[in-house]
This record gives structure tokens, sequence and C-alpha cells, in this order.
């Protein structure tokens, strides 16, 4: 979980891309999607209104149970005083600095939650949204297509949403997706394993730190992917919706020739993207790999 917050964390003085991508999606909605109705709330939106508020909260909370962790169980790898062999008898003057060395331990863990999982939260869970909610506005206005002026604006719209896309994904697709699939799902399958074997090892409230961390990384590996997903089927059902309303129009060859070259809007992580089924192989990996540890742990 460190090397993934420490992966994603913000340089601000450095890297102003973050706020570069906010600022896109605050123009494109100003300037681009002026004078398009509002659609109603979906479903996705209001749900999402609820995980992200839990998310933040959740960033701050998991240092608290860190701490309460270590407290408790001292000698927890990887931590620092795991590495003293009297981490448990510590003497009465090293209670103090156990709980300093502790505390700043949390201090540190909570710094890099919050300044890598803002980004998580702020761009990928709520840009995945926002580009659902702005394929809602284009299938609007494919629905209401008459003319080939009509299909001419819902193609400008799905450029400006590619731009908007390109966006977005060069703030993604270098670091921040390959991190969280690389990392995200190993988190995933520790939560696993310690929360079915391990439970009873592991005092309260400091194992509470194992499911929030485990919600977190499922809300990851499996809501967001598939919103994320949703972008590449969204993208494809505009294009087939704007070919189906150019028979009949005046035009049709040239609007047929600006629709074949309109790419598929797809979340991308490297050379690679996610699509439908990346969602449902992270699952299949992480009970893969958490049964395959139960069964040795059940065996040694």
């Amino acid at each position: 979980m460190d090397i993934l917050v420490t992966a994603m964390r913000w340089n601000y003085s450095l890297d102003p891309s973050p706020g570069q991508i906010i600022n896109a999606f605050i123009n494109f909605e100003k300037q681009i999607l002026r004078g398009h109705p509002s659609p109603p709330t979906s479903l996705v939106t209001k749900f999402m209104r609820v995980v992200i508020p839990l998310a933040i909260i959740s960033l701050s909370i998991v240092p608290v149970f860190q701490l309460l962790l270590l407290l408790f169980v001292p000698c927890t790898p990887p931590f620092l005083l795991s590495m003293r062999a009297n981490c448990k008898e510590p003497g009465a003057s090293g209670y103090v600095v156990q709980f300093g060395i502790r505390l700043f331990e949390s201090w540190m863990q909570w710094h890099m939650t919050l300044s890598g999982g803002t980004w998580v939260i702020y761009v990928l869970f709520v840009g995945t949204v926002c580009f659902l909610t702005y394929f809602r506005i284009l299938y609007s206005e494919i629905s209401r297509i008459q003319q080939s002026d009509d299909v001419d604006a819902c193609i400008r719209l799905y450029k400006c949403l590619q731009v908007l896309e390109k966006s977005f994904n060069d703030f993604l697709m270098y670091r921040m997706m390959p991190a969280l699939l690389a990392c995200a799902p190993g988190v995933q399958v520790i939560v696993q394993y310690v929360c079915i074997n391990h439970h009873n090892d592991i005092q309260m409230p400091g194992f509470l730190v194992f499911p929030l961390i485990g919600w977190n990384a499922g809300i990851n590996n499996f809501l967001v992917y598939t919103l994320a997903s949703g972008i590449n089927i969204a993208s494809e059902t505009a294009l087939q919706g704007m070919k189906n309303k150019v028979v009949g129009l005046r035009g049709q060859k040239l609007i047929r020739r600006q629709l074949r070259a309109c790419s598929l809007l797809k979340v991308k992580f490297g050379s690679n993207f996610i699509d439908r089924g990346t969602p449902l192989v992270i699952q299949d990996f992480c009970i893969n790999q958490t049964v395959s540890l139960t069964l040795i742990n059940a065996a040694s």
C-alpha cells in the first residue's frame, strides 16, 4: 500500500497536471456544454456521491487504525520497531520513544494516503463519472438528430470529448493507472488473506485497518474499473447511434467518413486500456491468490 500511494502522490511544486486536468473538466462544462440541458442524476452518480466522501474519510482513518494496531501489536512488520529485538519490552523510558516512532509512522502514512489518494478520488473516480454523464448528454443530442447539421453538432461534441480524454489519459496512463493495476490487487489479496486467516490473531481495534483498506481496494478494483470500462462502451454506443441516424440524410458519405475518423474513448494504462473484462480478471486473480494462500496456511 505504501508503494502504491508513494507512486501516486502529487509533487505540487513540480507537476501541475492534476490541477490542469481538473481545470480542463471545469472549462469543458462551462464552454462546450453551455446551453445543453443537464441530464437527470443517474444511479451511478448518486452512488458515487456516497462513495467519494466515505473514501475521503477512510483516507484519514487508516493512519489512526494503523496507530492503534502498532499500540496493540508493536512488533508488526514492516514497521520500524519490528526490527528491534526488544520491541515488546522497551523498558520504562522506551515507551515514550516507541510511541513517538509510532506516531511518526502514522503521520507519514496519513501524509502519503492523502497525497496519493486525493487524485485517485478527484481525477479517476470523479473524472470517470463525468465522462459517463457527458455521454448521456451526447445520447440526448443524438436522439434529436433530424438533419445533417445536427449530426455535425454531435460529431463536434464527440471530438471535444476526445480531446478531454487525451488530457485525462495523459495524467493517468503513465503513472497512476499502472501503479493502481500493479499494487491495488495485491493490497486486496493481502487484506482478504488477513481477514480470513488471522482475524483472531490481531487484537481489536487495530484489526479494523484491514477491512477498511480492503473496502478501498475493492471499490477501486471492481466499481471504478467497471465504470472506467463503461467509457469505452459508451463511446462505441454513441458512434453507432450517430451512424444509424445518418441513414437518409444529405451528405451521408461525408458524415460517415467523419465518423470513421472518430476513435473510441478509453481509459488507458501504458499501451493498453481498461475494457469490460478488466474488473472480472482482477477479481478472479484476487480470489485465486487468496484461496492459494489460505490453503498454504492450512497445510503449514
